[in-house]
């Protein structure tokens, strides 16, 4: 059996404090890494929702424009059949 001395108790000491600094170190780099990680999924985020924003916008400006063109093509059919079929075959065959 060993016998446990000072100088045996100071050098666990002096290695148990060296693992606690390890590991502070560690913990520490892995929650900075984390708190970083955190930050740049909010900035993406932030920037897919401005970017979602500015496409529903355009979303929004071209249905009005479809619907813009389906008004002008139903008035320009029915300017072009106001008459009734008759006269579009009369003028087709003039």
């Amino acid at each position: 059996m060993t016998k446990i001395n000072e100088d045996n108790v100071e050098i666990m000491e002096a290695g148990e404090l060296e693992l606690r600094k390890a590991f502070e170190e560690v913990t520490k780099g892995n929650v900075l890494a984390a708190v970083e990680h955190a930050n740049e999924t909010r900035r993406l985020l932030r920037q897919v929702q401005e970017d979602l924003k500015f496409t529903n916008n355009n979303v929004e400006m071209l249905r009005i424009e479809i619907g813009q063109v389906r008004n002008m093509a139903v008035q320009a059919l029915q300017t072009k059949y106001a008459g009734g079929t008759e006269n579009i075959i009369n003028n087709d065959e003039s």
